[in-house]
């Protein structure tokens, strides 16, 4: 897969001072990115009735050798993660892993089971994270119940929801 090095800035995307979409291709330039887990990791997308189990399946192969890899499985409110998937293994550049993730449709919606993958190596921690899209039901977009949908005199709909403020 083709990355491309971009810096958000406001509404727009930009490559070293040239506006480019998110979808151009052909920028050509692999940003390093910052450090993170020497694993690259693909899934498909899961459609489940509500209450009915099916397999998430994670494929995931090391660029570098690690000597311990863990993966943990952190599901989204509508959905329950009934898989254990917080084994060590240790692994040599190149290999390849493909993790079963078993989990139930609890509520309708679109939800994602996020997949934390943690790498040590030389004694660095290094992480990554994957998050598998699973429908549920019909699989929308839910809004939650205290938005509220107006209609403008466009015809356009805007949802408003309060404001939420924390403090730390």
């Amino acid at each position: 897969m083709k990355q491309i090095g971009v810096i958000v800035l406001g509404a727009g995307l930009w490559l070293f001072g040239a506006p480019v979409l998110a979808t151009d291709k052909s920028a050509g330039f692999v940003s390093p990115g910052k450090p993170s887990a020497p694993v690259t990791a693909q899934s498909e997308p899961l459609r489940l009735d509500i209450g009915e189990r099916g397999l998430a399946m994670v494929n995931l192969a090391t660029t570098a050798a690690v000597d311990q890899l863990s993966v943990t499985v952190l599901p989204s409110d509508g959905l329950e993660a009934t898989s254990n998937t917080d084994d060590l293994l240790s692994l040599v550049s190149g290999s390849q892993l493909q993790v079963p993730i078993e989990v139930r449709g609890l509520r309708d919606g679109l939800w994602h089971v996020n997949v934390l993958v943690t790498t040590q190596r030389a004694g660095n921690t290094r992480h990554r994270i994957v998050a598998v899209p699973v429908h549920v039901g019909t699989g929308a977009l839910q809004l939650k119940a205290n938005g509220l949908v107006q209609q403008t005199s466009d015809g356009e709909r805007v949802v408003s929801l309060p404001a939420q403020e924390t403090i730390r």
